[in-house]
């Protein structure tokens, strides 16, 4: 018996017909999938949120980006742009929870639950939304920085993820991004089970040259990048970007809840019941492939992920057959 990864699921997912004719545009360039939204100032102060897609709020308390369902992606985006190229600092809660769909034999072991959610930092546009299931619905957004909490390992030729659960920084400057690790900044897998169903605790700080990510315990980071400088990195809007998440889940699938959020100089709408105006239908169209449009090769005579291979597309199921 044999086990798809979770593109080869999505490849056998019939599309509607109507959805015939974005997929035909998928060659074009990343501006080209997404319509330019209204661009409100930037701003700080109370900062109002907008979702798409799968989006949900959680009472006040928070908000959902997708539910455990298959094929569901969800972005959340603070309405205002804040200034972040001088420095800034972002805590939140997150859990993930009731893995469901595909289970999956991996070198790693047995793996269930997707795909994991994005925090990210662009100055494109908002509402705007990616592909779902491993693209994390940040994919081929142009002008971007996403930090993933990844907790599914893709296979597929071009992704080159280290394990199901690790949390990598990626970005192709103002080309469109891409969830390969051939575009990523750094990564790590000394963090945290990520979707154990508890609430864990992150933070985000950057000031210029130094991004670093904490999981949990915050006096020691799990992540740190040197040399890192938003405002060479994007075109931002002097100084300021639009700040948010994104989520996907696939043939495997999970609940991701953000339960709190806060970010320097900033005070979020929650937990004082405010509702979050969603737009239910995503501005993207999703590649066909894993490798179309966006990924990127790994470069010439690297290997993307120090001490790993990129194994067969299909594993025994179970182990030994």
């Amino acid at each position: 018996m044999q086990r798809r990864t979770e593109a080869a699921q999505f490849r056998g997912w019939r599309v509607p017909a109507a959805l015939c004719g974005l997929m035909l545009g998928l060659a074009a360039s990343a501006t080209a999938q997404y319509p330019t939204p209204t661009n409100p100032p930037p701003s700080s102060g109370v900062s109002q949120l907008i979702g798409i897609g799968s989006v949900s709020s959680l009472g006040g308390g928070g908000f959902r980006l997708t539910p455990s369902l298959p094929y569901r992606r969800g972005g959340v985006w603070m309405i205002n742009k804040q200034l972040v190229a001088n420095g800034f600092q972002s805590t939140f809660q997150f859990r993930i929870t009731n893995p469901g769909g595909l289970v999956q034999y991996t070198p790693f072991g047995f793996q269930q639950g997707g795909d994991g959610f994005a925090f990210v930092i662009q100055n494109y546009g908002v509402p705007v939304l990616g592909p779902f299931a491993g693209y994390l619905g940040y994919h081929g957004l142009p002008n971007s920085l996403a930090i993933e909490f990844d907790t599914w390992l893709n296979y597929e030729s071009g992704f080159f993820d280290p394990s199901g659960n690790h949390i990598s920084v990626h970005s192709r400057g103002a080309n469109a991004n891409s969830v390969s690790e051939s575009a990523s900044l750094g990564r790590t897998t000394a963090v945290p089970l990520l979707k154990d169903g508890a609430t864990h605790l992150a933070r985000i700080d950057y000031t210029p040259g130094v991004l670093s990510v904490y999981v949990d315990n915050l006096t020691s980071p799990v992540l740190t990048l040197t040399g890192m400088n938003l405002s060479t990195l994007l075109n931002l809007d002097n100084g300021s970007a639009w700040v948010g998440f994104t989520s996907g889940t696939g043939s495997a699938y999970q609940t991701h809840d953000i339960l709190s959020w806060q970010i320097t100089g900033a005070t979020l709408p929650f937990p004082g019941g405010v509702s979050i105006p969603v737009t239910t239908t995503p501005t993207t169209p999703t590649p066909t492939t894993p490798t179309d449009p966006y990924i990127v090769p790994p470069p010439p005579g690297t290997t993307p992920t120090t001490g790993t291979t990129n194994p067969p597309f299909v594993f025994p199921y179970p182990p030994g057959q």
